[in-house]
């Protein structure tokens, strides 16, 4: 059973992790840092990043060696991606 962040990302071979926002969620929350988010993930196999040049190029190398790449989130990466696609 998959309790936790750990667990979910085990068999990744590495993970970008960029900055996250709040959405909904009451303002006087504290916004959590990716650090902190990624605390208990293997740090060999994280990333932190932002959604720029950089970011794409790593996902291209990934990408051209044949390897799945899988981009989750909420907000903007959807749309990045698409962007970045249609312009490649």
């Amino acid at each position: 059973m998959v309790n936790t962040l750990k667990d979910i990302f085990h068999d990744a071979n590495e993970i970008y992790w960029l900055p996250t926002y709040l959405t909904r969620e009451n303002p006087d929350l504290p916004t959590l840092t990716p650090q902190q988010l990624a605390k208990n993930i293997d740090k060999e196999k994280i990333h932190f990043a932002e959604l720029d040049d950089s970011l794409w190029q790593e996902i291209t190398a990934a990408r051209n060696s044949g390897k799945l790449v899988l981009c989750m989130g909420a907000g903007t990466i959807d749309g990045w991606i698409r962007e970045q696609l249609a312009k490649n």
